[in-house]
């Protein structure tokens, strides 16, 4: 038995020390161990050497003949594995974990998303984590989260709509080390109302619209708010403000809508459209003017917009003109100043086409918001033949105008 149980030790010393040893010392020390394959268990590792057949290395205290050492093995890659030990090992383990189950705060909105996070510790190693939730009708626990040899788990929950204000939830998180020691943490989360939104502002609108050959327009409208629902669209004309679309529904529930309107425009006149959405507090969202025309000579179906997105911590403005005609776009536009051939200085940004086909054309520029000058701006549009069309947009120090 002596000599069996000697040349099993150096058998096992070779497996846990063939390899490149690094970070020694008389009570502590990690060795890297090139295999054939390696994969991750739950008390250790399965190997193979040469290509022959898989093995399990387990985590804990042996002799393998270096005296008695606490043995940790860790899968870096699947063909390598890591082996820590420590001398502070213990034949038989009767020493509980430690856990702790903590949430950033104690009361939550019904809207909010609660966040767990249970941490355990263990003279030797965690072996599992469980994070439970106790049914307060039935009286039993239900395994929400589990977490193998993790020192940490994480769990999240919610919204929390179809319960009571001022419910409490329990959870309790189990800690347990390979030899079942367990230890446990309690929590109580409390739920109250849904967060009181002062809400004043209306929808924000996206609008475009283009012209087709025999006079028939479109008109897009992409309604959205951030809280209410949107319950009414009205698509206006000219500077009455004459509704030619109405759409509404009191019970929407939606918080985005998008409508499409279709209609004739008379030839040889400027049509200007605003579109106006109401979300159900009656807050009112206007859109930026859309001008749209139909002449047989000038390019038509053109229109300016501005948008406004956020890129990290600075707002992004961008002025997009478009335009189409059945001649094809030569040259497309943009003019910083005042509606007239001596004002329309400087020019802001200019775009050679010289298209030939019939579809909608985009000039556009982007940049920071607050390099924007504030003003007007226009946009003309040439075709191949000569002919011109303008169109306008007006930018504010502090934002954009419907004007």
């Amino acid at each position: 038995m002596l000599r069996k149980s000697f040349i099993l030790a150096i058998i096992i010393a070779g497996a846990f020390f063939a390899g490149n040893v690094s970070a020694q010392s008389t009570s502590a020390g990690t060795n890297y161990v090139a295999v054939t394959s390696c994969e991750q268990v739950t008390d250790g590792i399965k190997i193979s050497r040469n290509k022959g057949a898989k093995y399990i290395l387990n985590d804990g205290c042996r002799d393998s003949g270096y005296g008695l050492r606490n043995y940790t093995m860790t899968c870096i890659s699947n063909t390598k594995y890591k082996v820590s030990w420590t001398t502070k090992c213990v034949s038989v383990d009767d020493e509980d974990p430690t856990i702790s189950l903590i949430s950033s705060k104690s009361i939550y909105y019904k809207d909010e998303t609660v966040k767990l996070t249970a941490k355990a510790k263990d003279n030797v190693k965690v072996a599992r984590i469980e994070i439970t939730e106790y049914d307060q009708i039935t009286g039993a626990r239900k395994i929400v989260k589990t977490c193998l040899n993790a020192s940490t788990c994480l769990y999240s929950v919610g919204p929390f709509y179809n319960i009571t204000n001022g419910k409490s939830l329990t959870y309790r998180a189990f800690a347990y080390d390979k030899a079942q020691n367990s230890a446990y943490s309690d929590l109580i989360v409390n739920i109250t109302g849904v967060r009181v939104v002062v809400d004043n502002i209306g929808p924000n609108i996206n609008l475009i619209g283009w012209v087709e050959k025999n006079g028939s327009y479109n008109i897009e409208v992409n309604a959205q708010d951030d809280y209410n629902a949107i319950k009414k669209i009205e698509v206006v004309l000219d500077e009455a403000l004459t509704p030619v679309f109405s759409w509404q529904d009191d019970n929407s529930q939606d918080l985005k809508v998008i409508k499409r309107y279709f209609g004739n425009l008379s030839a040889s006149v400027k049509h200007r459209f605003i579109v106006r959405a109401w979300d159900k507090k009656n807050n009112i969202g206007y859109s930026m003017p859309l001008y749209l025309y139909y002449e047989n000579e000038e390019p038509s179906g053109s229109y300016i917009t501005m948008r406004a997105d956020s890129t990290g911590s600075e707002s992004v403005l961008s002025i997009d003109l478009f335009a189409a005609d059945s001649d094809g776009i030569k040259t497309m536009d943009i003019y910083l100043g005042v509606n007239n051939e001596t004002g329309r200085i400087p020019l802001f940004k200019k775009c050679d086409l010289n298209s030939t086909a019939a579809t909608v054309y985009l000039c556009s520029v982007s940049m920071p918001l607050r390099l924007f000058p504030t003003g007007n701006y226009f946009g003309v549009i040439t075709d191949k033949t000569g002919y011109i069309t303008t169109t306008s947009v007006r930018h504010y120090i502090n934002g954009l105008s419907v004007d």
